[in-house]
């Protein structure tokens, strides 16, 4: 857990190196922090990830965790949709 800070200032300087203009902009950036920590909060609220569980329980073929996954994956398909359109 102690990395966890160094590893995502570290990322972030890497993806900030890698765009051509060097920034995302504050209100994108303000945005994805938000997500970050509502993210963070779930998990800790839920008792561990749901991406964790569904990608552990699909491996030893667990009902709710094939129905937990595809409802994932349902979810990331619905919100590329909206983000595309």
């Amino acid at each position: 857990m102690n990395a966890v800070l160094p590893g995502l200032a570290l990322g972030g300087a890497f993806g900030a190196a890698a765009r051509q203009d060097g920034s995302a902009g504050s209100g994108r950036m303000r945005g994805v922090m938000a997500g970050g920590i509502l993210m963070g909060f779930g998990g800790v609220l839920a008792l561990g990830c749901s991406i964790g569980q569904g990608l552990s329980g699909v491996s030893t073929l667990s009902l709710a965790s094939l129905v937990a996954f595809s409802g994932i994956l349902a979810g990331i398909a619905v919100g590329l949709v909206v983000i595309r359109n």
